[in-house]
């Protein structure tokens, strides 16, 4: 935890500029002091067909999930500081950022030990 998902047009991000921009929200991710840095999860999903505002305008979402458990204002601070690594790299580009609380009832996973091939 947690999967910090960019959804993104096309034509915002260069294909080649990708993992920079990822390894950037990791960062920030773990710069937060939020997440032990071994379980941030960053990935991107790139749209073909779009519209925004009714018109093809370039545009990335992040999609950050979270167990639940932060406060409002940790929430707010990991919103704001994932747009801002999207600001400072994606001018003209629609940006937005969503923390989403995932219900722990309803998750599951399996998280291999690092003699299991998994991460330290």
């Amino acid at each position: 935890m947690p999967h910090l998902i960019l959804e993104y047009a096309e034509d915002a991000v260069a294909r080649d500029e990708l993992p920079a921009l990822l390894a950037e929200v990791h960062e920030v991710a773990r710069a937060t002091g939020l997440f032990a840095e071994s379980r941030i999860k960053v990935r991107a999903r790139p749209v073909a067909d779009y519209l925004t505002g009714g018109e093809r305008r370039p545009f990335v979402h992040a999609e950050l999930r979270i167990q639940a458990g932060r406060s409002p204002e940790e929430r707010k601070r990991l919103a704001e500081a994932v747009l801002a690594i999207l600001r400072a790299r994606l001018a003209g580009t629609v940006l937005t950022a969503e923390v989403v609380e995932m219900d722990s009832a309803a998750y599951a996973r399996f998280y291999p030990e690092p003699e299991e091939g998994g991460p330290p």
